[in-house]
């Protein structure tokens, strides 16, 4: 167990419903919510539970979820995709990637 497991958990949990907030004001519509797994900052990341989170809450919203894998992706991480670290129960709608992968592109589930 991390040191600051409850606390992270709790901002996480502020973060997410801030972000159903906003989605769920009618005073704007979101279209997509797009994620790097980690941050070009200090390498920081969220838990695989806010990346469930919050591809739970854009599915029910019928908001894009975008995952920015430019990155992470391509094996950098130790799996093809980060984001498979998350262990989403529903894909990501569109990955993007490039940067050390040598080409630059995406793939959608959508249909």
């Amino acid at each position: 167990m991390s040191k600051y497991e409850h606390e992270n958990r709790a901002e996480e949990d502020r973060c997410l419903d801030s972000i159903k907030n906003m989605i769920s004001n009618g005073d704007h519509h979101i279209g997509a919510v797009i994620v790097e797994p980690t941050s070009s900052i200090g390498n920081q990341m969220a838990t695989p539970y806010f990346y469930r989170k919050l591809r739970k809450l854009t599915a029910e919203h019928g908001v894009t979820f975008v995952v920015d894998e430019t990155k992470t992706g391509m094996g950098s991480s130790g799996k093809k995709w980060s984001h498979e670290y998350w262990y989403l129960h529903d894909a990501p709608d569109i990955v993007t990637f490039g940067g050390k992968s040598g080409l630059g592109g995406f793939y959608s589930t959508i249909n």
